[in-house]
């Protein structure tokens, strides 16, 4: 299948699988009831609600802060994708910026909630923006600028996805806000993760070596900025909330786990697989126990549409 065809496969109709952060039942607080299950989501006892709220806070407030830098730097490697013969042409630019609109999306529907969770905005974004934003402003090809920023972006993408799986587990029914929420993001996030997998796996092995050695750069800084970010979210939260969040946290140990296996995976060599692809059977039973689940993405994303 040619490249075309499969970038307009992925985004055939999203309009129909789609969610805008308005249309969900935004509560004026959040209620005892919503505080106890993501209590339980993070395998806290449900008297430890401060606990939940930090770690949830945390977590979501620095997703947000870096859906926004992914939205921007999008629409930057988007206007020189002209002049790119790997992201050249009507289809590539349309994937391109719906991944930016939607991000936006994310963004403020996370935000939202973590003022909601600890009664205050947080967003830290103004600290390190410039920085973050100034590795995508550099003379590096516009592929290599985009694999680079999905792959930095994949290991969270793949993370956020157990954590909306391992919500459906616990509230089927979709009870609670948080799961609406999460359950509501999916439906981009899906896309968002066979976007990555098509670029990373179709598109990357065509940069040269020069680009291939650029990307694997900008996405190394683009990890190290990123884990300077969550070192200032949590410190922040910390302040917000005196609490220990981390420890005894199932939910934190996963992240932790599956974060940093992918974070060695993604771009260690020319050939790009899978989140699901490099897990062992270990990881397959920490995913079932988790999330009830036998892989993260649908069909272990094995097909690239």
């Amino acid at each position: 299948m040619d490249s075309i065809q499969t970038i307009t496969d992925i985004n055939q109709r999203p309009d129909l699988r789609t969610f805008h952060p308005d249309a969900l039942p935004w509560p004026s607080k959040l209620d005892p009831a919503e505080h106890a299950f993501c209590s339980r989501v993070c395998g806290f006892p449900t008297i430890r609600m401060n606990e939940s709220r930090a770690y949830w806070g945390k977590e979501l407030a620095q997703l947000a802060d870096i859906e926004r830098h992914v939205s921007i730097c999008l629409g930057l490697i988007s206007g020189f994708a002209s002049d790119s013969g790997l992201l050249g042409g009507v289809p590539m630019m349309n994937a391109m910026l719906r991944f930016a609109a939607e991000e936006y999306q994310h963004a403020n529907m996370f935000y939202r909630y973590v003022e909601l969770l600890i009664g205050q905005p947080l967003d830290l974004s103004g600290e390190s923006l410039e920085h973050r934003l100034g590795l995508f402003l550099g003379p590096e090809s516009p592929g290599a600028k985009l694999v680079a920023l999905l792959a930095s972006a994949y290991p969270g993408e793949t993370v956020i996805t157990l954590f909306e799986h391992r919500v459906r587990l616990f509230d089927p029914t979709q009870r609670h806000f948080a799961t609406r929420m999460l359950v509501a993001h999916g439906l981009d996030e899906a896309r968002h993760i066979q976007f990555d997998h098509y670029v990373l796996g179709q598109l990357a092995p065509s940069l040269d070596d020069g680009e291939w050695a650029d990307a694997r750069r900008l996405c190394r800084n683009m990890e190290a900025a990123n884990h300077a970010l969550a070192e200032r979210y949590e410190a922040r939260m910390r302040q917000i909330l005196p609490c220990e969040f981390v420890e005894g946290n199932t939910a934190a140990r996963i992240q932790r786990h599956f974060s940093q296996k992918l974070l060695r995976e993604t771009l260690a060599g020319r050939t790009f697989r899978l989140a699901d692809q490099a897990l062992s059977s270990q990881d397959r039973a920490l995913v079932m126990d988790f999330t009830g689940r036998a892989s993260i993405h649908p069909g272990g994303g094995s097909t690239w549409h």
